[in-house]
C-alpha cells in the first residue's frame, strides 16, 4: 500500500500547488506599472502600424478601431515620456518622432530632440542645427499622441501585459522590414543587413534600360507630388529616388524607395509616381516591361 499512499500523497502536493499558481503569478498594478516604467519610459518605439491621432487605443490582442494610416516616417516611431498602468489600461504619454534620412550615412535621423538605437535599423540623434526647426511649439504640440492598450482580462500579471504591449509595438526581435509598406522593404532590409527577396517569376521579362537595343520609356504625364504638411512647415526640401517598372502599356508598376527622404515625402512620391504615364519602352519595335529609376523633387517655390 505505501507505493499507492506515495502516489496520492504525489497527486495532492501537484493539485495543492496548482490551486495556488494564480496567487503566486498575480502582482499588483503598482508592480506591474514598476516593470512598464523601467521597460519603456523614455523609451522610442515602433508602431506595428503608422495609425494616425493623437488618441490611439488598442485591445490587449492590439486590435484598434483606428483605421487611418500615414507616412511611417512621420506616424509609426513615439517618444514614449510616461507611461501607467490601471485597472482598466495601459496609459502612456508621448511624442511622435519624425524621421529623415540621412544619405551618406544611410541610416534614419531624429527631426527633433529623440532618438533611438534598433538592431539593424539605427536611428541616428537629431543635427542640433537642424532640430530647432522642428522643435517650435505648435509642431511639438501637434505631435504629441496618448496610447491606449486595454489590460488584458484575468489578474495583474507582468508577461501578459508585455505580451499586449509588444501586440501594438515592435519587439527589439521584430525586423522593422515585416512591418513597412512593400516598397519600404527593399530598402529597409538592406539596412537590417538582409539580401533582398526576389519576386516569384511572373513569366514576363522585365528589361534593363542598359541591355542592348533597349529603348528606355519616355514620361509624357508627370504630376507633381504633393507635400506633407510637417516638411512644408518645417521647410525641407529633398529629392526622393525610386526604381519602378514601366509595362508595355506604359503604366506603372513595382515601385521601391530606393533614396529616401523621411517625412512623409516617400509616400508621396510613391502616389505621384503611380500616377505618371509613359510612352513604353521598346526592343525590336515592340513595347516591353523596362525597370527605371526615377527623381521626384520637393521644392518650395
Amino acid at each position: 500500500m505505501k507505493p499507492l499512499l506515495r502516489a496520492i500523497s504525489y497527486a495532492a502536493f501537484a493539485a495543492a500547488v496548482l490551486s495556488m499558481a494564480p496567487a503566486v503569478l498575480a502582482e499588483t498594478n503598482a508592480e506591474v506599472e514598476k516593470r512598464l516604467q523601467q521597460d519603456f519610459a523614455g523609451a522610442t518605439l515602433f508602431l506595428r502600424s503608422s495609425l494616425l491621432g493623437d488618441k490611439l487605443q488598442f485591445d490587449s490582442e492590439g486590435r484598434s478601431e483606428n483605421t487611418e494610416n500615414g507616412p511611417w516616417t512621420l506616424g509609426a516611431v513615439i517618444a514614449i515620456h510616461d507611461i501607467h498602468f490601471t485597472d482598466s489600461a495601459i496609459e502612456m504619454e508621448g511624442e511622435r518622432v519624425w524621421l529623415l534620412y540621412e544619405t551618406k550615412q544611410k541610416k534614419f535621423r531624429s527631426a527633433s530632440r529623440f532618438g533611438s538605437n534598433r538592431r539593424g535599423s539605427e536611428i541616428l540623434p537629431a543635427d542640433p542645427r537642424e532640430a530647432r526647426r522642428f522643435d517650435n511649439k505648435k509642431l511639438a504640440k501637434n505631435n504629441r499622441v496618448h496610447v491606449t492598450i486595454l489590460r488584458p482580462p484575468g489578474e495583474p500579471n507582468q508577461q501578459a501585459v508585455l505580451d499586449s504591449m509588444w501586440r501594438v509595438f515592435l519587439s527589439q526581435s521584430t525586423e522593422l522590414s515585416e512591418a513597412v509598406p512593400g516598397y519600404w522593404r527593399k530598402l529597409i532590409r538592406g539596412l537590417e543587413g538582409k539580401r533582398e527577396e526576389l519576386p516569384a517569376p511572373s513569366g514576363e521579362k522585365v528589361f534593363s534600360c542598359l541591355e542592348k537595343g533597349v529603348t528606355p520609356p519616355k514620361p509624357i504625364y508627370q504630376p507633381d507630388p504633393e507635400y506633407t504638411e510637417a516638411a512644408r512647415k518645417s521647410k525641407y526640401q529633398a529629392v526622393v529616388v525610386l526604381s519602378c517598372v514601366v509595362t508595355r502599356e506604359g503604366k506603372v508598376s513595382d515601385i521601391a524607395i530606393e533614396r529616401p527622404a523621411g517625412l512623409g515625402l516617400d509616400e508621396r512620391a510613391v502616389d505621384s509616381v503611380r500616377t505618371w504615364k509613359f510612352e513604353p519602352g521598346k526592343k525590336n519595335g515592340e513595347g516591353v516591361p523596362v525597370k527605371i529609376q526615377v527623381e521626384v523633387e520637393f521644392h518650395l517655390y
